[in-house]
């Protein structure tokens, strides 16, 4: 199974991302952090590399395991396509990005976005500061994130903090 952790900026997802990560037998944790220096065609050619890298390594995971590991990304392709435009353009073009959800969609996929409202996501904002967005920029994230979970291909599960790590993991389970 691969769960990708998703969501804006000081939503929760690195937390959730380890705590259900400690939970699942059998896991494997990547957090994805680059950001592009430039749009240069190296660093979009490195990107795409790094993306399919990625889907990969899970895929011979699957082939080679007798057991289901677990892969879990705290952050993904759906980051590149959310937060491009706050560099001012895309690393990856859409069939690009659709070229990669199919193929994880394909190994079973599961995009658990951390869905918060915009008032405590500006309470965590003001609390901690974010070194890549302003504030202002979390009503736009939201609307790119849900934009882009309509179009997955994906199992898409919306987290919200009322919801206990374990119903999470049980909802995860649920259909695999």
């Amino acid at each position: 199974m691969i769960l990708i952790f998703e969501g804006p900026d000081l939503s929760g997802k690195s937390t959730l991302a380890e705590q259900v990560s400690k939970k699942i037998p059998n896991t494997y944790m990547m957090k994805m952090c680059h950001r592009p220096k430039d749009d240069s065609l190296e660093e979009r050619e490195g990107v795409l590399d790094r993306y399919r890298k990625i889907a990969r390594i899970y895929e011979s995971m699957m082939l080679s395991s007798s057991s289901k590991d677990t892969m879990v990304l705290d952050r993904f392709y759906p980051s590149e396509a959310v937060y491009s435009y706050k560099r001012g353009y895309d690393m990856l073009d859409d069939y690009q990005l659709l070229g990669i959800d199919g193929f994880i969609s394909d190994l079973g996929g599961i995009i658990i976005y951390c869905d918060l409202d915009l008032k405590t996501l500006y309470d965590r904002f003001l609390d901690r500061g974010d070194d890549f967005i302003v504030s202002g920029d979390l009503p736009q994230i939201q609307k790119r994130y849900l934009a882009f979970l309509k179009m997955s291909k994906c199992r898409v599960i919306y987290y919200n903090t009322s919801m206990s790590v374990e119903e999470l993991i049980e909802e995860i389970q649920g259909e695999n």
